[in-house]
């Protein structure tokens, strides 16, 4: 699905004026191991078997993790899929929190 802009209709959302990137943090997590029913495994045999395509993680605001699988990189054009419910549900906490909605009750389009 890497041009996955050039098989479905899309609608590029410009970004504001106060534009902060992330920051990236200087110790960055290594490869992660861990086991399942007995089995181990790497971070790379998470994201081989789920056929991750990229992967980012966060602690505290900033980058500790961040990788790209199945052909893709930094720049790829690719569908968010679920990853827009997570940000949604993001910016939802967020505007709860600054009192820009009144409730968790409110539609999404508020």
């Amino acid at each position: 699905m890497k041009h996955g802009d050039l098989l479905f209709p899309v609608r590029v959302i410009q970004h504001g004026l106060d534009v902060h990137p992330l920051p990236v943090r200087q110790e960055l997590i290594a490869n992660l191991r861990f086991e399942v029913n007995g089995k181990k495994y790497d971070l790379f045999d998470y994201l081989a078997l789920n056929r991750v395509a990229g992967l980012l993680i966060l602690k505290n605001g900033a980058v500790v993790r961040e990788d790209y699988e199945l052909g893709t990189g930094p720049n790829t054009h690719w569908p968010s899929f679920s990853m827009a419910k997570s940000i949604t549900s993001t910016l939802i906490g967020a505007a709860l929190l600054d009192g820009k909605i009144p409730s968790l009750d409110d539609p999404v389009t508020k």
